[in-house]
């Protein structure tokens, strides 16, 4: 028997690569409320570490000749009489790394919004006391008013001051 499809001879191997099917795409299950893999095709690796699930960067024949896809299943039969050819995976999508990037960015872009505000207060406050070196020791509330003791407010439903009664 030969060979038809010259992209299975790494299979061959003893220590050839692994078989994985990845998915380019995925549909929304309305019914089901879940995402569903769609165009899973094999791809091979040497990566020991691809797990179910991973993303993966993969060939495709449009943009720039690769695209991301999920890991569907991992060391899974190859057909040997396919026609199809078998492409390699180029990487894994480092996820945990990528995540930490955007983790870390957050957290500058916070420190770097609160420095711009306290800037802004103190260029404001500045600019205020070039104005009037008193206005930034205004206060707008004022003194709190003391109560006077006195009659406390009649509560409401109650009789009414004034009211006749039956004779």
């Amino acid at each position: 028997m030969s060979l038809a499809n010259p992209s299975l001879a790494a299979f061959l191997l003893d220590n050839g690569p692994r078989c994985i099917s990845v998915s380019y795409d995925r549909v929304r299950n309305a019914s089901k409320g879940t995402d569903q893999p769609v165009d899973i095709k094999s791809f091979k690796t040497f990566d020991p570490s691809i797990a179910k699930g991973d993303l993966v960067v993969i060939p495709t024949d449009t943009r720039w000749g690769f695209t991301v896809g999920r890991v569907e299943a991992v060391d899974t039969r190859v057909n040997f009489s396919s026609s199809e050819t078998i492409r390699w995976i180029a990487s894994k999508v480092d996820e945990e790394a990528y995540q930490s990037i955007l983790d870390r960015e957050e957290l500058l872009i916070g420190k770097v919004a609160q420095a711009q505000e306290n800037r802004a207060k103190r260029e404001l406050a500045d600019e205020l006391r070039e104005l009037d070196p008193n206005l930034t020791a205004l206060s707008l509330s004022g003194p709190v008013p003391e109560r006077t003791g006195g009659a406390e407010a009649e509560a409401r439903g109650g009789a009414q001051s004034g009211e006749m009664t039956a004779s």
